[in-house]
């Protein structure tokens, strides 16, 4: 019987050589996207969103537009705020009308916020990419962008899994994962133990 003894070492303590084969190695290995679910909820609800400007019944562009999907599409990134009435007869913004001596309690038609950069549709950052072509355009309207133009031009699916599994297997992502996995133990050549 031969007893071997090993060094393992945690990635932090490995040499930049050693760190190279560790990252080369996680590369190689098997990608499992954590994401998938969120990435097509997003994609599938941004594909409704596509599909209501692509009805429209003529092609329309600049501040039609831009009027059009702020009556039509607005819904999805506009938050309305709660109004409370106090005992003492004021109306209020309060989102803690629980917090406070409310009385009464409505949904403004008037004060809203506009949510449209931070994740409108499903909460998830993929929203920013699906929808990145009307954001630009609701921050800065084009008189020659039309509607079907932003169908067109919409991200792909393919590309923002790409994207993600790009930066998932990037060397940049790796190093600070690895360098945060306490649990994960290297021998002195940088291979997973």
């Amino acid at each position: 019987m031969k007893t071997i003894t090993t060094q393992l070492f945690s990635f932090n303590e490995l040499s930049e050589e050693a760190k190279q084969k560790a990252i080369q190695e996680a590369q190689n290995q098997f990608y499992f996207d954590v994401w998938e679910s969120e990435r097509q909820n997003s994609f599938e609800t941004a594909t409704e969103l596509y599909h209501e400007l692509e009805q429209i019944e003529e092609e329309i562009s600049g501040s039609r537009l831009y009027a059009w999907i702020e009556n039509n599409l607005s819904y999805y990134w506009r938050e309305k705020k709660f109004v409370s009435k106090h005992d003492n007869g004021d109306l209020k913004i309060c989102d803690y009308s629980h917090k406070y001596n409310c009385t009464k309690k409505r949904q403004s038609n008037i004060l809203e916020v506009d949510n449209l950069e931070n994740c409108p549709l499903t909460g998830v950052c993929y929203d920013y990419n699906f929808l990145s072509n009307i954001i630009e355009f609701m921050k800065q309207p084009n008189k020659n962008t039309s509607n079907l133009d932003l169908v067109r031009e919409r991200t792909s699916y393919a590309k923002v899994n790409q994207e993600d599994y790009e930066y998932y297997t990037s060397e940049e992502y790796l190093r600070e994962d690895l360098s945060q996995n306490e649990e994960e133990v290297y021998t002195i050549e940088g291979l997973t133990f």
